[in-house]
This record gives C-alpha cells, sequence and structure tokens, in this order.
C-alpha cells in the first residue's frame, strides 16, 4: 500500500541530537544498570540493539 503525499508548503525545524551523545547517553545507562544485583534485562535489549545500530548508521548517514 503506497502513502501519498502533498506538498502544503509548510516547513518545521525539527531539534535532534548527536549521534554520539546519544550512544553515550546509552553506554552510560547500559553500564550503570548492569552494576546493579539485579539488572533490568529485558528492558535493555532495545538500548544493546541501538548501541549496535548507531556507529553503523553515523558512517552511511
Amino acid at each position: 500500500m503506497a502513502e501519498t503525499s502533498e506538498d502544503i508548503g509548510t516547513h518545521s525545524i525539527i531539534s535532534t541530537v548527536m549521534p554520539t551523545r546519544t550512544f553515550l547517553e546509552k553506554a552510560f545507562l547500559l553500564d550503570e544498570e548492569f552494576q546493579k544485583d539485579n539488572p533490568r534485562h529485558r528492558r535493555m535489549s532495545r538500548h544493546l540493539y541501538d548501541l549496535e545500530k548507531i556507529p553503523k548508521e553515523s558512517k552511511n548517514g
């Protein structure tokens, strides 16, 4: 199913953070979480995935 789009002349500015900052924030979060006696493993999979993908996407972007 193809999506249709229409240019209505509206422009938006979206602020984003640098991938390096996001990578470091996730790395520190994971380090802190895995230092705990009972880390929340189930909630960390997305951050682990992002740590693997961010460097690759930054090189391609």
